[in-house]
């Protein structure tokens, strides 16, 4: 089989029914989906304090739409570990028990990669760059990350084993950065930015950064400013760190995460930062925060509409706004802040 995507039309009434498209159909109006309503790199390290919880009523939430079923085939999740949503509102789920990554647009077309077709063995997260190039990576003891074409054709493929520092364990968390893919060896304590170096040439890793803040980092995400955030199970607390030259990072401020003593900190893919600078936070015993532009203080976020479904840690951001969030269940939702 081609490593490339199959592309199937799911009826919006009746999911088992699925027809393979030909490529001219691509892109063509389908069914809507159900809407109810290379060296390491140096870190300086200021002084900075805890960050609390700001005082006032949570922001409310709501789901606005519910996306796939629980089960396997196309439109359908059993585990849905990482999501990632592009520049055109199409949502990117992978799940490892279903040993597939599905790409479902604004539309209903969904396109399914297997194990077959490409996608590294149980798939664990994703993330998707403004010209459509989607990244996959596989769970943490194969370590493989690999870069696909919008048309699901594979591009290129790396392995944590070719890691020049030794043996590698990846988390199961991705970002893009200005055309870098980023990931966490939560092996080393350290972030791994790396590049495809074009046709035909092996992808290689631009940069490793090491804090000494970090020590079990478990989630990252790019801001508009380039910034990275990344949550620390270990010290129970959101970094941010900022490019200081061309050679180094500096930590901005840190935000300890209050009010639990749990044992990890945010959750797979539990972080994610809008244009407009918002921060949301999926945090220990699934509750969830949002942190504004310049206040650096966690305000509560209250989401409803799950009916007690509960989230897996994994959320993203749509181009309109939205967040998406995974759910044990097998549902994605997609939320809006309420009226």
């Amino acid at each position: 089989m081609s490593d490339r995507f199959d592309f199937l039309e799911i009826d919006a009434g009746r999911r088992s029914q699925v027809r393979r498209l030909q490529p001219e159909q691509v892109g063509q109006a389908l069914p809507g989906r159900s809407r109810p309503g290379a060296g390491e790199t140096g870190v300086s390290s200021p002084s900075t304090g805890g960050v609390p919880w700001t005082a006032g009523p949570p922001l409310v939430w709501r789901v606005v739409e519910t996306i796939g079923e629980p089960g396997s085939g196309a439109g359908r999740f059993r585990a849905p570990a990482g999501i990632a949503v592009d520049r055109s509102g199409s949502l990117y789920v992978t799940d490892p028990l279903n040993e597939c990554v599905q790409r479902i647009a604004p539309d209903g077309g969904v396109a399914v990669l297997d194990v077959a077709g490409g996608a590294p063995p149980a798939p664990v997260a994703v993330a998707v760059d403004e010209d459509l190039t989607f990244y996959i990576l596989g769970r943490r003891e194969s370590g493989v990350l690999s870069a696909f074409a919008a048309d699901g054709s594979l591009q290129w493929r790396w392995r944590a084993s070719g890691f020049p520092s030794g043996a590698a364990v990846m988390e199961g968390f991705l970002a893009c950065d200005r055309g870098a893919v980023v990931l966490l060896d939560a092996g080393s304590a350290r972030i791994v930015r790396i590049r495809g170096a074009g046709a035909g040439r092996p992808p290689a890793v631009i940069e490793a950064i090491c804090h000494p803040g970090l020590t079990r980092p478990r989630a990252v995400c790019v801001d508009r400013g380039g910034r990275l955030i990344v949550g620390d199970a270990g010290r129970q607390e959101i970094l941010v760190l900022e490019r200081e030259t061309a050679g180094s990072w500096k930590l901005a401020w840190r935000c300890l995460l209050p009010g639990t003593d749990a044992v990890v900190g945010p959750s797979a893919g539990g972080l994610a930062a809008d244009p407009r600078g918002l921060l949301f936070a999926v945090l220990p015993g699934s509750a969830f925060a949002v942190m504004a532009p310049g206040d650096r203080r966690l305000q509560q976020l209250e989401l409803r509409g799950l009916h007690g479904d509960l989230p897996s840690g994994s959320l993203a951001l749509g181009p309109d706004g939205s967040l998406y969030l995974a759910s044990l269940s097998g549902r994605i939702y997609r939320l809006k802040p309420a009226a």
